[in-house]
């Protein structure tokens, strides 16, 4: 047992001492042939690939991937030896290490099966003559010559090596950095099977410069599995690739041409959850287009492409979309499209040239269903020309008018139904805020209003539309639209400027130009509040004042009925804007006359107005104007045609109701055939003169009072009135509210007697000095008369 046990040790001994005699052999001949064998790496480096090679040191491990012996060359640096070419080096790299099978080196193969690189720079540049500095010949003719061979290589490392291409020329630049990266090999003779992983950031992407960078600064989870055939010259990436993205994850499958096809056709499909993300990986320029769309949702992409090497061609494209219950915006407008589904191709193929034109490129998205505003809507886009992107847009739209929520929902309550027919088109670039309703872009829309009825917020006035309008870009036009309304209907006709970018809430008013008709219109609902309302007048306008409307608006109107006035014929003109309503003409037939006005009423409360009236029943007058809001002189007491020329300034009240104290107005008047029936106040003056005279049927000559108001006083200038019963001056204030003082003089020549036949007359001469002189004063309905004239300070100046 024992005789066992030594021949066990002295063999374990022997095979350890042979096994340390080998691995000291090995590391004497590499440390002895290390200068050897990096320069035969070097070299065959220098022979396959038209370089020249250079390092500062050697480092070997033979420890770490045993039997694998690793030489670690340092600051390695490879040049182009073309004489013709700039000398920048192609590349440079702080630390490249290969690895050998330590028994095959002892035979002399050098077949290396790992490469690793660490801190690295490959730059590969094409100057504007259009030389190179990476022209290299590939032959390997060494690959098979017992020599050094790259055609075994297993695996390949790269840690943080940068490559920089630039076309110097044509302004191209591709820009990455391999920041941690594995290239696994499985050679299938001379074809190879492998995988590439790891981490790359890609600093640009730069094939237009005017077009713009593709990735910019965007870091890339790369994961490819490939197969090279060397004989074909092609590369397939199977569709297991992916990419990661901005944590987006992209399926990709490729093949690539290096043969003289030098072409790539690539699948891409990915399920992108994040739209404004996934924008950033395009150009600039693509980025500026696509800024116009937001997309809240997932969209699904399925992208095919087919693009050339060594052309300056567009790329064959056809990329679907399709998404479901997405929402999105478009433009600057914000206008929300919800729930909307939408399937979407993308065509750049090749023209009669057969070369890809992207000018001839379309974008068709077919059966858009969704939601604009919680309106459901259907629509077909096409967009042709991706170079300069026209767009054309058909679709049809259902709006329920109590759901609009924004203006004119705002400012009115809605209800009833609107349809448009839409069809829109122009270039692509104008769809926002300041000009996608602009030439040259085309909005043409057809509305039906079916009972669409909106009432302001406050007292509840109720206009209800009906029929059809045209829409042109930002204007709407109408030639026979029935707009109800509770004093009367009207068929209107004329234009909006503006409409359309109020009504997607892009402005805060338009303007209007329309003509209304009406058999009958009264107007008093529309100005009339009740006493015991509270809200204020100005706080139901204030949605309107704080908009920017204007309107030119011409009425005509058969019969009109403002409170108890009636009117025939009427014609009015006004123009509304910044608060400011301009009645620029009023005409029309009353009281048996004829009324001619223009005025303006400003921030709803300060009216300045001049009227004309020609030969209007006093009477009716009277009784229709509710006796101009005094109760002192009736219609029963007034007979005559009367002519005047008013102007008039007056305040309104927050319920639009005239503030009395605030009127200002100068009258002048002509009043014929002119009687005074039953006028307490001067039959008063019976019961000291004249009592065989009959004061209660007071006819005059023709009187031509001027007139001045302020609030409630009325100043008479001084004026001789000749009537059947006598003749008397005239002057003073009459307050409709307050205490009068009205001074009376009859002058002598009234002693005379006068007949049944008398014919009124004024009296030659100024001879309102000479008579009986009275005083009437005192408060409505106590008016008193005393002897004397008095004199008031407090008239109306």
């Amino acid at each position: 047992m024992k005789h066992q046990k030594k021949i066990l040790k002295r063999a374990l001994f022997l095979i350890l001492g042979l096994f340390v005699t080998f691995f000291l052999t090995i590391l004497v001949i590499i440390f002895i042939y290390k200068e050897k064998i990096a320069g035969k790496i070097i070299k065959s480096i220098e022979q396959d690939y038209s370089v020249s090679a250079s390092f500062d040191k050697i480092r070997i491990s033979v420890t770490e991937n045993w039997p694998d012996i690793s030489f670690q060359l340092q600051n390695v640096t490879f040049t182009n030896e073309n004489k013709n070419l700039k000398k920048l080096p192609i590349f440079k790299a702080q630390i490249v290490s290969f690895s050998f099978n330590a028994l095959k080196l002892l035979k002399k193969q050098m077949i290396i099966n790992e490469i690793s690189v660490m801190n690295g720079n490959i730059n590969l540049e094409k100057d504007y003559s259009g030389n190179t500095n990476f022209e290299f010949k590939n032959d390997n003719k060494s690959s098979d010559s017992g020599n050094t061979s790259f055609l075994k290589i297993k695996r390949i490392n790269i840690k943080n090596v940068r490559l920089d291409f630039f076309n110097r020329k044509k302004n191209k630049h591709i820009g990455l950095v391999f920041k941690a990266n594995s290239v696994h090999l499985n050679w299938l003779n001379k074809d190879i099977l492998g995988n590439l992983s790891g981490e790359i950031f890609v600093n640009e992407l730069m094939f237009k410069k005017e077009k713009g960078v593709f990735l910019k600064n965007k870091t890339l989870g790369a994961n490819f599995n490939f197969i090279y055939l060397k004989k074909y010259k092609n590369i397939f990436i199977s569709k297991t690739s992916t990419a990661l993205i901005d944590n987006q994850k992209y399926n990709l499958n490729a093949a690539i041409y290096l043969d003289t096809t030098k072409q790539i056709i690539l699948k891409i499909n990915a399920d992108i959850k994040d739209f404004d993300k996934g924008v950033t990986l395009l150009t600039s320029k693509m980025q500026r287009n696509l800024a116009l769309i937001h997309i809240k949702n997932s969209i699904k992409i399925d992208a095919f492409i087919i693009a050339k090497f060594n052309k300056e061609q567009n790329p064959v494209l056809k990329i679907l979309f399709s998404g479901n219950n997405n929402n999105l915006t478009i433009g600057n407008t914000k206008v929300p499209y919800k729930d909307v589904s939408f399937t979407a191709e993308l065509l750049c193929l090749v023209d009669s040239s057969n070369v890809p034109n992207m000018k001839k490129a379309k974008l068709i998205i077919k059966d858009i269903r969704g939601k604009i505003y919680d309106f459901p809507f259907k629509a077909n886009v096409n967009i042709v020309n991706l170079v300069e992107p026209y767009l054309f847009i058909e679709g049809n739209l259902k709006v329920k008018a109590q759901d609009i929520k924004f203006k004119p929902g705002k400012d009115f309550d809605l209800t009833g139904f609107c349809y448009a027919d839409v069809q829109y088109k122009g270039p692509a670039t104008k769809l926002n805020t300041t000009t996608f309703l602009k030439p040259p872009m085309k909005l043409n829309a057809q509305i039906t209003f079916d009972n669409f009825q909106y009432k302001t917020k406050k007292h509840k006035l109720p206009f209800t539309l009906k029929g059809k309008a045209e829409v042109i870009n930002d204007s709407v036009r109408f030639s026979n639209i029935s707009l109800i309304t509770t004093g009367g209907n009207f068929k209107i006709k004329g234009k909006a400027i503006g409409f359309t970018s109020y009504a997607c809430n892009l402005s805060d008013g338009f303007k209007a130009d329309v003509i209304a008709k009406s058999s009958m219109f009264n107007i008093t609902p529309l100005i009339q509040r009740s006493d015991g309302e509270k809200k204020s007048y100005k706080n139901v306008t204030s949605q309107i004042k704080n908009s920017s409307f204007e309107f030119n608006i011409l009425l005509q109107v058969q019969k009109l009925m403002i409170r108890n006035l009636e009117a025939i014929n009427a014609i009015a003109e006004m123009h509304y804007v910044k608060n400011v309503i301009t009645l620029k003409k009023l005409n029309f037939i009353s009281c048996s006359g004829t009324l001619s006005a223009k005025g303006k009423l400003s921030n709803y409360s300060e009216a300045t107005v001049n009227i004309e009236l020609n030969n209007m029943d006093l009477r009716l007058l009277f009784s229709q104007c509710e006796n101009f809001g005094q109760k002192i002189i009736n219609s029963e007491n007034v007979l005559g045609t009367v002519s005047a020329k008013a102007n008039i300034n007056v305040n309104f009240t927050d319920q639009f109701k005239l503030q009395g104290e605030s009127l200002k107005a100068d009258i002048s008047a002509i009043l014929k055939d002119g009687h005074l029936i039953n006028f307490e106040s001067l039959q008063k003056i019976s019961n000291y003169v004249f009592r065989k005279r009959n004061f209660k049927d007071i006819t005059f000559s023709e009187i031509n009072p001027n007139f001045k108001i302020k609030g409630n006083v009325l100043k008479i200038e001084n004026m001789e009135i000749a009537t059947n019963v006598l003749n008397f001056f005239v002057g003073g204030k009459y307050n409709f509210k307050g205490q009068s003082n009205l001074n009376f003089v009859l002058p002598w020549n009234n002693l005379k007697s006068r007949g049944k036949n008398y014919i009124t007359q004024k009296h030659a001469g100024d001879t309102s000095s000479k008579g009986l002189k009275l005083n009437v004063y005192g408060y409505p309905g106590k008016l008193k008369v005393r002897l004397g004239n008095k004199k008031d300070t407090l008239l109306v100046e």
